[in-house]
């Protein structure tokens, strides 16, 4: 079965009936809520714009200054932005 969120851990079981590890830990990512990025498209950067939510490790959704979603709500995947 593979694991849907790449980046949660995996838990396995050993054979010799011991306790259950972690062998894959999870990423962190390099911006926060509130940081200040561009979106890199090609040579253009677009914005700058603010974090708004970070869903997951390496993905990030993005907000106006005031708060309003930005870009329909799209998730960017962090090799995308840049700091501001």
């Amino acid at each position: 079965m593979s694991n849907p969120r790449p980046d949660s851990p995996v838990f396995e079981f050993g054979d010799d009936g011991g306790r259950p590890k972690v062998n894959k830990y999870v990423t962190t990512s390099k911006f926060r809520v509130d940081d200040s990025v561009y979106v890199v498209e090609g040579t253009a950067r677009d914005g700058p714009y603010k974090i708004e939510k970070v869903p997951y490790a390496g993905k990030h959704t993005l907000c106006y200054d005031n708060g309003q979603p930005a870009k329909n709500g799209a998730e960017f995947a962090e090799e995308s932005l840049v700091a501001a």
